[in-house]
C-alpha cells in the first residue's frame, strides 16, 4: 500500500468534498486519503509511504505492517535547527518557515512510527537526526541518474574563462540559490566570459545587476538534458 495520491484520485478527492476543497489545505486533503485508505485495505505487509501523507495510516497499521517513510527533501524543522546554527536573521528565518508550523508535529509522528527511513540525501538524513531520530532507522538511498544522459561528451572548453555553469531546480533559498548569486560577482573577476544559467522557477527576489546570469524557468527534462550538454558544471 502506497500512501502518495495520484493527481487523478487528488481531482476525485476535491471533487467529492465540493465546496470544502477550497478551504481543505494538502495536509486536510491528505488526511481525508489515508481514512480512506485504511477504511478499504487490511494491513499490508508493506507499507510505503511519504512525508506528510502517512501520519494517519501509521498510526493505525503501527505493529501491523512494516512501515516504511520515504523522505524526498529533509523535515522542516531542519531550517530552525540551520538557522541557529548559522546565527541567521530573525525576519529572515520567519519568511522562510512561516507556513512550516503545522508539519512539525506530523513529521515528528511520522519518524516515530515508522520502521525504516529511506533519506534521498544524507542532508536528509542529517535533518532528522537533528531531531533525535534513531539513526538505526535512517538509510541514505540517493536518487538514480543516467550518467550517460546527463554528460558533456565533448569535455572542457580550450578557453576555461568560457565556462557555462548550470543551476537546475527552484530558484530559491533551500535550493542554495541565493550563495551561488552572492559569489557570482567574485567569480566573474577571474572568469570574465562565465555564464551562469537557472533552469526551474525563481522563488525568490534575484539581483537584477548581474552580469552574466540567465533564468530560463521550469523546462522539460528533454531540453534539460541538451542544455546540460552545452555545460562545463554543474552546482547544487
Amino acid at each position: 500500500v502506497d500512501t502518495n495520491m495520484l493527481p487523478e484520485i487528488k481531482m476525485l478527492l476535491k471533487r467529492k468534498l465540493g465546496y470544502k476543497a477550497k478551504n481543505a489545505d494538502y495536509l486536510d486533503r491528505n488526511e481525508i486519503f489515508q481514512e480512506w485508505i485504511i477504511k478499504n485495505y487490511a494491513p499490508p505487509k508493506i507499507c510505503i509511504g511519504y512525508d506528510t501523507c502517512s501520519w494517519v495510516v501509521f498510526e493505525i497499521w503501527e505493529n501491523k505492517s512494516f512501515l516504511i517513510l520515504a523522505l524526498s527533501i529533509a523535515i522542516l524543522q531542519y531550517k530552525l535547527a540551520l538557522a541557529k546554527e548559522y546565527n541567521s536573521d530573525a525576519a529572515f528565518i520567519q519568511i522562510q518557515t512561516k507556513d512550516d508550523g503545522p508539519s512539525y508535529a506530523i513529521y515528528a509522528k511520522e519518524l516515530e512510527l515508522a520502521d525504516l527511513i529511506l533519506c534521498g540525501s544524507a542532508f536528509v538524513r542529517d535533518s532528522c537526526l537533528s531531531v533525535g531520530t534513531d539513526p538505526a532507522k535512517l538509510v541514505v538511498l540517493p536518487y538514480g541518474a543516467d550518467l550517460n544522459k546527463f554528460s558533456n561528451k565533448a569535455g572542457q572548453p580550450q578557453n576555461l574563462a568560457k565556462i557555462k555553469i548550470a543551476f537546475v531546480g527552484a530558484v530559491n533559498y533551500r535550493k542554495g540559490a541565493d550563495v551561488v548569486l552572492k559569489a557570482w560577482q567574485s567569480i566573474l573577476k577571474d572568469y570574465p566570459q562565465a555564464e551562469l544559467h537557472f533552469y526551474g522557477n525563481v522563488q525568490m527576489e534575484v539581483p537584477t545587476n548581474l552580469e552574466r546570469v540567465f533564468y530560463h524557468g521550469f523546462i522539460n527534462q528533454d531540453s534539460l538534458v541538451n542544455e546540460l550538454k552545452t555545460a562545463q558544471i554543474s552546482i547544487l
